[in-house]
C-alpha cells in the first residue's frame, strides 16, 4: 500500500528522464545559464505510492540577479507544464502537470555548500545528496513507514495548515535511530525541546518544541515547523502503537458526520465569526487565522467575556472563528472597585472621575474602609461586543483588511449548523484520535 510497484517505479523514472530532457533543451534554447536537478522524495526514492510530487530545481549560478532568475525559472516552468500556476513561497515557482504527474519547477541558486545559501530553497539540493549518500536502500521502507505513519495520525507535513513533520524530518530520523520501530521507541519518551543530532556540532539554541540539527546546516532546526500539540499527538501514538500495533495508525477510518440532530444537541452557548476567506496561499492563511484567534480571544477576556474554548476552522471559502464563553451574557452592571479610604490622593481622583459619571448605577460608597462603585456595563452580550468591536482589531492582515470591509457575520449556535462544519462539529464532538475512530 505504501512502497511502489516495480512498473510504477519504472513509469516514473521514465517520466522524469524525459522531463529532464525537455528542461535542457528548452533552457539551451532560451539560452539561460542554469542545471536542472531532481530533488525531493521521487529523486530520494522515499516517495509514498499514493503520493508523488516530482520537484525539480533549476540551479542557477550565483552571481545571477535575483529578478532574472526568477523570471527566466518561470518561464521554463510555463513552457513544459500543463495546468500550471504560480506559487510563492521565498521565490515564485511554478506547479502543474506532466504526463498526469503533478510536478514542481523551482529556481534557485547553485552555492557551495548550504550555509552559503542566498535564500531557503538553495539549501534543498543539499538535503537530497545528503540522504541519497547516507540513507542506505534498505532503509527505504522504513522512511515510507514512517510517513504514512505520521500521515495517518495528521503529523505529516512541515506547512503551517499541519505543522507537522516535513519528509527531511523523516528520513533523518531514521538514520538517526535505523528503524521504524526504533524511532517510536525513542519518540515516545522525547523531552519538550528534545535536541537530536546526527553527530556533535556546535549549533545556535533553538527555543521550539521539538529540535533536529540539520546535518547539512548546523544553524538550521529541520523540526522548526513541529508544533507542541503536534509533537503530542506523535508521542501518545507511538506509544499507543507500541503497545498495540494496528493498521489503523497509517490508514485511520474516514469520519463520518454525525446527524444534524446529534450535534446540534452540543451547539449551545457556542458563537461564531464567520470571516470571507482573502485569497493567499494556506502557508499565509494559517498563521494569521491562528493569530485573528489569539486577538478576537484576548479582546473578549479583557472584556470580562471568559472564553473557555477557541477554535478556528478554514473552509472552501470562509474562516470560522468559534468561541464558547463560559456565560454569553453577563450581568448588567460591575462593582468597580476603588481605593482604600486612607490614600486620599487616590480617592480625590476616584471620586473625582465617578461621581459625576452617567455610567454609575449606584455610588461612589464607602464599605470596610475601601471605596467602591456600580458601573452599568458598556457591553454584556458577547454577540453585540464582537458586532461593534471586530473591526477595532489588529487581526492577521488579510483577514484583517476583509473585516474592515465589513465580509464578517457574527453566528449564535443555531446558526452554526453549517454543512461545511460538519465534519469539524463531528471530530469536535466525538473528540477521537484518527486511529482511534
Amino acid at each position: 500500500k505504501i512502497t511502489p510497484s516495480f512498473a510504477e517505479r519504472r513509469k516514473l523514472n521514465r517520466i522524469v528522464l524525459e522531463l529532464l530532457d525537455k528542461i535542457e533543451k528548452e533552457i539551451k534554447k532560451e539560452n539561460i545559464k542554469a542545471v536542472p536537478k531532481l530533488v525531493g522524495s521521487v529523486a530520494k526514492d522515499t516517495y509514498l505510492r499514493d503520493s508523488v510530487d516530482i520537484d525539480i530545481f533549476l540551479l542557477f549560478p550565483p552571481n545571477t540577479p535575483r529578478k532574472e532568475m526568477e523570471r527566466k525559472g518561470l518561464l521554463i516552468g510555463r513552457k513544459i507544464l500543463e495546468k500550471h500556476e504560480e506559487r510563492y513561497a521565498e521565490h515564485p515557482y511554478i506547479r502543474g502537470k506532466y504526463k498526469g504527474y503533478d510536478v514542481e519547477i523551482v529556481p534557485c541558486y547553485r552555492v557551495k555548500k548550504a550555509s552559503e545559501k542566498i535564500s531557503a530553497v538553495d539549501r534543498t539540493p543539499f538535503h537530497t545528496d545528503f540522504i541519497r549518500e547516507n540513507l542506505p536502500f534498505r532503509k527505504r521502507k522504513d522512511v515510507r513507514l514512517l510517513k504514512r505513519f505520521l500521515k495517518g495520525i495528521g503529523c505529516y507535513g512541515a506547512e503551517a495548515e499541519v505543522e507537522g513533520f516535513s519528509g527531511y524530518l523523516c528520513e533523518l530520523l531514521i538514520l538517526k535511530y535505523g528503524s521504524f520501530e526504533n524511532v517510536l521507541r525513542n519518540a515516545k519518551d522525547w523531552k519538550k525541546g528534545e535536541i537530536i543530532k546526527l553527530k556533535e556540532v556546535p549549533s545556535p539554541a533553538f527555543n521550539d518544541p521539538l529540535v533536529f540539527i540539520d546535518p547539512v546546516d548546523p544553524n538550521r532546526n529541520v523540526a522548526s515547523a513541529v508544533s507542541e500539540e503536534k509533537l503530542e499527538i506523535f508521542k501518545r501514538a507511538c506509544k499507543e502503537y507500541l503497545e498495540k500495533p494496528s493498521e489503523r495508525f497509517f490508514f485511520p477510518q474516514t469520519i463520518k458526520p454525525l446527524p444534524d440532530e446529534e450535534i446540534k444537541k452540543h451547539l449551545d452557548g457556542f458563537i461564531g465569526v464567520e470571516i470571507e476567506k482573502p485569497d493567499i496561499i494556506p502557508d499565509n492563511l494559517y498563521p494569521q487565522a491562528k493569530k485573528t484567534l489569539r486577538r478576537i480571544v484576548k479582546s473578549c477576556e479583557e472584556n470580562d467575556f471568559e472564553i473557555e474554548d477557541g477554535r478556528f476552522v478554514v473552509t472552501e471559502d470562509k474562516i470560522y472563528i468559534l468561541l464558547k464563553p463560559k456565560e454569553i451574557e453577563l450581568p448588567e452592571t460591575y462593582i468597580h472597585r476603588g481605593p482604600p479610604e486612607k490614600e486620599k490622593r487616590h480617592v480625590e481622583a476616584f471620586l473625582e472621575k465617578w461621581r459625576n459619571s452617567k455610567e454609575v448605577v449606584k455610588g461612589p460608597y464607602l464599605k470596610d474602609g475601601r471605596w467602591y462603585v456600580e458601573v452599568k456595563r458598556k457591553y454584556n452580550r458577547l454577540d453585540d461586543f464582537l458586532a461593534e468591536n471586530l473591526r477595532k482589531l489588529s487581526l492577521g492582515k488579510d483577514i484583517e483588511e476583509v473585516v474592515k470591509d465589513g465580509k464578517f457575520s457574527i453566528l449564535t449556535s443555531k446558526d452554526l449548523l453549517r454543512d461545511d462544519l460538519k465534519l469539524f462539529w463531528t471530530e469536535y464532538i466525538e473528540n477521537k484520535m484518527p486511529w482511534e475512530r
